[in-house]
């Protein structure tokens, strides 16, 4: 008969169904319900669902996070029905970020979960969490289950994740030709750099120049535009071999993330005709 009564939180009423093999809750509405056994007086199904496993039910009690332990006295075991989920922890991401809080590579956040009944079966994905996707907020889920099919769900938290330079824009095409050789200085371009993501560095957008013979003062002009650009000028002039003059141009920019771009137009810049 009916044998080893405890109440749980809510105020049902469990107990042992001794001669069906059974254990049995009432709710507070007086429905009743069986939560573990098959009605066959044997012993199988420890780390499946409590329906499908034999048992030979005995005295109940409830542990504080409201686990059934009961006496399976003619097994010779103490045997618990777990619905409690697995509990999760994060630990610190890795790398760490930079200076400005953001990182220009994967993170890795360990996890570890536990599980006061039956234990932890597994965890998806395994630990650590790897983190790869882009953006401002990233984050990732790791779903641990436990023995007795139990589930949990725990978000990370959030890191920034930003792995491609900034965007230069602006550089004067390849093949650029400066006509008439008067001496003239004429501006080829307006150099910008952006990132969406993280942003650009302050300060670290860079413009160098050169040509193919002894600069002087004069050849070449890189001045900021008032707006985190640079206006670039050459001067139209052919060289002293009275050939056409060429410059080379380099744009270098950083963004908050550590990540940088360089764009080298290294084509010639003609003065004269395309050649």
């Amino acid at each position: 008969g009916p044998g080893g009564l405890v109440f749980d939180t809510a105020g049902s009423l469990y107990f042992s169904d001794g001669a069906n093999f059974r254990i049995r809750m009432i709710d507070t509405n007086g429905i009743i319900t069986t939560i573990a056994g098959t009605g066959a007086a044997s012993f199988s199904g420890d780390g499946g669902p409590a329906l499908a496993a034999a048992i030979r039910g005995g005295p109940l009690a409830f542990d504080s996070f409201g686990n059934l332990f009961f006496i399976d006295g003619v097994n010779n075991v103490i045997r618990v029905l777990d619905d409690t989920p697995p509990f999760g922890a994060f630990g610190t991401p890795f790398p760490a970020p930079n200076a400005h809080g953001w990182n220009n590579t994967s993170v890795s956040i360990p996890f570890t979960a536990g599980d006061t009944g039956a234990g932890v079966a597994s965890t998806s994905p395994l630990s650590p969490l790897v983190l790869t996707t882009e953006g401002t907020a990233v984050s990732g889920v790791v779903t641990a289950t436990d023995r007795a099919g139990n589930q949990a769900s725990f978000t990370s938290p959030t890191v920034r994740i930003d792995t491609e330079g900034p965007v230069i824009k602006g550089m004067p095409k390849a093949g650029l030709s400066l006509w008439p050789p008067d001496g003239r200085m004429v501006h080829v371009a307006t150099v910008t750099a952006r990132d969406a993501l993280s942003g650009v560095l302050p300060g670290s957008l860079l413009i160098t120049g050169s040509s193919d013979e002894q600069p002087s003062a004069g050849q070449i002009s890189i001045t900021p535009n008032g707006t985190g650009g640079f206006d670039i000028r050459l001067q139209a002039q052919r060289s002293e071999s009275g050939h056409g003059r060429t410059y080379t141009l380099t744009a270098q920019a950083q963004d908050l993330a550590g990540n940088s771009s360089t764009v080298t137009r290294s084509e010639e810049r003609r003065v004269g005709k395309e050649c």
